[in-house]
């Protein structure tokens, strides 16, 4: 897209990836075509290029945590400005200055606090895992006092196979205990 005054193109190419939207802003002056902004994004930009005076622009880019930033660039002096109230800075120093904003915005993002399980999901963990313990504790009978060795093998795989049923809840329990430790 050309701005109105013909001083510069705002190109916007936008790559479907597995995992999201790319898009990729370039600012590049005419007629001389010198490269003056290439920046990538997370997404899709919220808003599309504006023209608010001839020789700037208004575009929206995304910061290194994918939060978007309306970004007015003034093409002439090689500045830019985040932000309504923000002082002009140079060009140059727009990519650090977006990935600052990511990873200010990363650490103000609190860490989850995972919920403790619910007593229907305690309660059925140490059932399931009771019943195992019973089964294998049948299977391992079984195997002793079989009289034929079919039934002394049956048991034995009963008994591997439902004691390794009963460590599943028990390990699903001892991860949802609550511990002491602190994320700090």
């Amino acid at each position: 897209m050309q701005s109105p005054d013909g001083r510069f193109r705002i190109d916007v190419h936008r790559e479907y990836e597995r995992f999201g939207v790319l898009e990729t802003t370039r600012l590049v002056t005419l007629p001389d075509e010198v490269l003056l902004l290439d920046a990538t994004s997370w997404g899709t930009s919220i808003e599309p290029p504006r023209f608010p005076a001839p020789g700037q622009v208004i575009v929206a880019l995304a910061d290194g945590a994918a939060q978007w930033h309306s970004v007015r660039i003034d093409v002439d002096a090689r500045t830019f400005r985040i932000g309504a109230a923000a002082a002009d800075e140079p060009l140059a120093q727009l990519q650090p200055r977006l990935a600052a904003l990511g990873e200010a915005a990363r650490r103000a993002i609190p860490s989850p606090v995972v919920a403790a399980p619910s007593m229907q999901r305690l309660i059925g963990n140490w059932a399931m895992a009771l019943g195992g313990f019973a089964f294998a504790t049948f299977g391992a009978w079984l195997a002793v006092t079989g009289d034929l060795p079919k039934d002394r093998w049956m048991g034995l795989a009963c008994a591997v196979f439902f004691g390794a049923c009963a460590w599943v809840p028990l390990m699903e329990l001892r991860r949802s205990r609550p511990s002491a430790r602190s994320n700090d």
